[in-house]
């Protein structure tokens, strides 16, 4: 049996099994008798498979004791109750000690069996090195159990490589070249004969190991790359010219019901074509015409129809001196009366019109002074400060206001 030490070494728990705990000598005929050999079996089948409230681990739970099954159990029913009937048929011995360092952990979490690794490999491994210690002596037949346990992992690795994940894989493979490298820092500070021993060995398995981890490394490189080229982004090269049935738009989705549409246009009749102005007058004798906003847009109508059809082409006239002022002078009467009858909730409508009325005044004003230039030495009757009031929005209108109001600044000082 092992006595088991628990130390902290850098924060990690390390468990070190001391093996054996006890040891017992039974001589060859009580060991090779039957009935002794079949009563030590179903001892070591019953307590391996029955389980023994008394020698289980116990937790509490709701303020009561139960076995915890998860956790390992007291090792008492083989140390002292079997130790002691062997003892009985034997004696008790002191042997060498071997002490293993275990790096095992536990994980409780969704775990029924929370031990990582196998107590049988555990008793391999101890039996496997003690006898190699017993026939080789302590310093050679350690360096032959490192070699051996070298060639476990390298056949393990050459095994389960495509059979295990890959982090595994990698892992198994880093293990196998650290025994290596401790095997060989060992090998070189061991004392000359059991150097000469074992360097020809290590020698003439050094191969074996290359090849492994050879295989291997090659191995989780190819499927790394694999990987990688599978996961790579594919950019087609662009052609630096397209061919000619590329310019042709095919339209997949909408193709056929766009030539719909065409059918149907063609087949259907086509609508009588009328005049802007006909269209003015049958929207006129529609029942839209007669509603409360009409009344507002027929006279913004007719202010626009006024000022297209009467001011823009009496301030674009060329007529002899005297008829033009006459007729500009019938423009402006006529012009303000349209002005005064259109609303005047619309301010920058309302400015555009002042400006086209005092720009006629401008003109017949002109006109008046060239036939009557005794006119330039009275007042005109209006400030050059008229137009400050009004809103313009364009830059072209800003200019003719500041067209009139020189004018009238020049009338003034005369």
């Amino acid at each position: 049996m092992t006595d088991i030490y628990i130390g902290v070494a850098h924060l990690l728990i390390v468990i070190l099994p001391v093996v054996p705990g006890c040891a017992v000598s039974v001589p060859a005929s009580t060991l090779d008798d039957e009935a002794f050999q079949e009563a030590v079996a179903t001892f070591i089948e019953q307590a391996s498979s029955e389980s023994v409230t008394k020698f289980a681990a116990i937790t509490w739970k709701a303020a009561a004791t139960i076995p915890e099954i998860r956790d390992t159990s007291d090792p008492a029913l083989i140390s002292g109750l079997l130790m002691t009937i062997l003892e009985a048929n034997g004696a008790a011995v002191a042997v060498p000690r071997l002490r293993k360092r275990v790096r095992d952990t536990v994980t409780f979490d969704n775990a029924r069996t929370p031990w990582r690794r196998s107590a049988f490999y555990l008793v391999l491994r101890v039996a496997v090195q003690r006898y190699l210690y017993h026939h080789l002596g302590a310093e050679v037949g350690r360096l032959h159990y490192k070699t051996l346990m070298c060639l476990l992992h390298a056949q393990l690795l050459e095994d389960v490589l495509k059979k295990i994940p890959l982090d595994a894989a990698f892992s198994l493979r880093q293990k196998l070249g650290r025994r290596l490298a401790k095997l060989t820092s060992d090998v070189h500070g061991a004392d000359r004969s059991a150097f000469n021993r074992h360097s020809n060995l290590l020698l003439s398995l050094s191969g074996s190991f290359e090849s492994s981890l050879a295989t291997t490394g090659g191995y989780l490189k190819q499927v790394w790359r694999n990987y990688s080229k599978s996961r790579e982004r594919i950019i087609p090269k662009l052609r630096q010219y397209a061919h000619p049935h590329e310019f042709q738009l095919r339209l997949m989705n909408s193709g056929r019901f766009l030539k719909g549409v065409l059918v149907e246009h063609a087949h259907s009749p086509r609508p009588q074509q009328r005049t802007a102005p006909e269209l003015l007058q049958l929207f006129e004798r529609s029942v839209a015409s007669v509603r409360p906003y009409m009344r507002a847009l027929e006279s913004h109508v007719a202010s626009s129809r006024l000022l297209e059809d009467v001011v823009l082409p009496a301030k674009r006239s060329t007529q002899p001196e005297g008829l033009r002022a006459i007729r500009l002078s019938k423009v402006i009467h006529d012009y303000v009366t349209n002005i005064n009858a259109v609303d005047h909730a619309y301010p920058n409508q309302k400015s555009q019109q002042l400006l086209h009325l005092m720009e006629l005044w401008v003109l017949m004003d002109k006109d008046a002074v060239a036939c009557y230039p005794l006119l330039e030495e009275y007042h005109p009757g209006f400030d050059p400060d008229l137009l400050d009031p009004i809103q313009l929005l364009t830059h072209e209108e800003m200019i003719r206001s500041q067209k009139v109001r020189m004018y009238l600044k020049a009338r003034f000082r005369a």
